[in-house]
C-alpha cells in the first residue's frame, strides 16, 4: 500500500532529521549534515515541503557553527521562502531573525536589521509577544554594531521589561 510506504517514508525521515539534530548537539556536524541531507532527500520524495523547510534551516544551523555563514544564509534564506510560499508565518519570522544574525555575522547591518524588523512586523500580526521581545534582543545587538547605543539600550529594555512581565527570568 502507497499510504503505508509513504508514512514509513516519513517516520525515517523524522529519525534521521532527531539524529542529524543529535549529532549537530554534541558537535559532530558532518555526521549532522550527512543525516539532514538523508532526511531532506526523503521529504523532498513525499512532497512535504514545510518538514524539508526544517531540515534547510537546521542544515543553516549547522554551517553557522562551521563558520559557513555565507551558506547558512543561502539555507535559510531559502527555508524563508518555503515557509512565505506557505504562509507559515511563524517560522518564516524565526527565519527571518536567523537570516539577521548572519547579517550581522557578515557586517551587513542594514540587512540584518530589515530581516528582524521583518520578524517583528510577522510576530505583532501573530501575537507572539514573547517572541517579539526575544526578536528585540537580536535588534539590539545590530544597533549596538552600528553604533546607534540609545537604540541598542531601548531595544535591550524593551525585551527586558517584556521578558519579565512574561515571566520570565534572565
Amino acid at each position: 500500500d502507497s499510504g503505508e510506504a509513504a508514512a514509513r517514508g516519513a517516520v525515517a525521515a523524522r529519525l534521521l532529521q532527531n539524529c542529524g539534530f543529535c549529532y549537530e548537539q554534541i558537535g559532530r556536524y558532518d555526521e549532522a549534515l550527512s543525516a539532514y541531507a538523508a532526511a531532506e532527500e526523503r521529504y523532498e520524495a513525499l512532497g512535504l515541503a514545510q518538514q524539508r523547510a526544517h531540515i534547510i534551516e537546521n542544515r543553516g544551523a549547522v554551517l553557522m557553527a562551521l563558520g559557513h555563514v555565507q551558506e547558512a544564509l543561502a539555507a535559510y534564506a531559502y527555508a524563508e521562502e518555503i515557509y512565505a510560499a506557505d504562509a507559515l508565518e511563524f517560522y518564516q519570522a524565526q527565519t527571518l531573525i536567523n537570516i539577521g544574525e548572519a547579517q550581522l555575522q557578515l557586517g551587513n547591518y542594514m540587512p540584518s536589521l530589515r530581516a528582524f524588523e521583518q520578524a517583528a512586523r510577522l510576530f505583532d500580526g501573530l501575537g507572539h509577544a514573547v517572541d517579539r521581545h526575544i526578536l528585540l534582543r537580536h535588534m539590539g545587538d545590530a544597533y549596538l554594531m552600528l553604533n546607534l547605543h540609545a537604540e541598542a539600550l531601548d531595544a535591550y529594555n524593551q525585551a527586558r521589561r517584556g521578558l519579565q512581565a512574561a515571566g520570565l527570568t534572565l
